[in-house]
């Protein structure tokens, strides 16, 4: 089986135990971003929980869940593929024989030739997530599913709706991925170099380091994002314009910085801490989340026939 085709399907296995493992968390930090859009005021990760727990039971902590679980293990088969491409490429203009032979430098210019490609797949995706995850009990209840809010979403807006943040998400992965992977890279090739660790052992480490590097780096960027694709449906919720697609005023990443900056729901003034709201449950997931990926993708390639597994 081509080295390609055995990413794909590693990266589809990994993606598929993130979104288990994480999914919870994440739709905590959709929400503790989007409080300037939602109105709502919690004023930690355990007072949403509680408000959440509340009103929706212990299902609304799986609102949304339905696509991540479906696409998931499709993104992360693109990201590990698209990477895997990348890392080849690399290797033939550089003369390597092998990606094993790519020094860290390397590592973090594949990651970066990566992550536009990648925000391709990523970015509608994560629009239609978040607008079903920010549908709490104290909001009208526009969406009746993925497929309707794909629907509603180009009904209203076009196709190019659907990308709406895509530029905050090509920022975002630039930022983030190089850490990522990077990340991941050193911390396995030490373990198993230094301590004498297997494969998967290091795998599962390495990539709960690399979880955690991902959004220390990103995380603010992530928050322009999450702004940027939930505007139009918070304005719909909020009853301030008819319209699930790209609000009828322009919107870009200096207003939704402009509006993170200025919300006052959380620390009563305009704070650049607004950038940091749903940071906490976000490295909460992190760690398992992105541990059980590479685990994943390692065990994966390995029942494949490749004794190498991921670097």
């Amino acid at each position: 089986m081509r080295r390609d085709i055995k990413e794909l399907v590693a990266g589809g296995f990994g993606g598929t135990l993130q979104c288990i493992v994480g999914h919870p968390f994440d739709l905590m930090k959709v929400r503790l971003q989007s409080q300037s859009q939602l109105g709502t005021n919690y004023t930690n990760m355990f007072d949403m929980i509680k408000v959440t727990a509340r009103h929706e039971g212990f299902r609304g902590f799986f609102a949304g869940m339905s696509l991540p679980f479906y696409c998931s293990g499709g993104l992360n088969a693109a990201l590990f593929s698209i990477n895997g491409t990348m890392k080849r490429l690399v290797c033939k203009q550089i003369g390597a024989d092998k990606v094993s032979d790519l020094k860290l430098k390397h590592i973090i210019f594949s990651a970066l030739l990566t992550a536009p490609i990648y925000a391709l797949f990523v970015a509608p995706i994560e629009l239609v997530k978040n607008r079903l995850q920010i549908q709490s009990y104290s909001l009208k209840k526009v969406y009746n599913g993925p497929a309707d809010c794909i629907f509603k979403t180009v009904r209203h807006g076009g196709l190019t709706a659907l990308f709406a943040g895509y530029s905050a998400t090509v920022i975002m992965r630039t930022l983030g991925l190089p850490a990522y992977l990077s990340t991941f890279n050193v911390t396995k090739r030490h373990l198993i170099e230094e301590h004498e660790m297997s494969s998967q052992t290091s795998a599962l480490i390495g990539g709960c380091t690399a979880g955690a590097s991902f959004w220390l780096v990103c995380f603010p960027a992530d928050s322009i994002k999450t702004v940027m694709q939930n505007h139009g449906a918070a304005l719909l919720h909020n009853k301030k314009e008819k319209t699930c697609g790209i609000p009828q005023q322009k919107f870009n990443i200096l207003t939704a910085i402009k509006e993170i900056y200025v919300n006052k729901n959380t620390y009563g003034r305009a704070s650049i801490r607004n950038f940091y709201r749903g940071l906490q449950p976000c490295l909460i997931r992190s760690i398992p989340a992105n541990g059980v990926v590479f685990l994943g993708v390692d065990l994966a390639l390995q029942m494949l026939g490749d004794d190498e597994g991921f670097l």
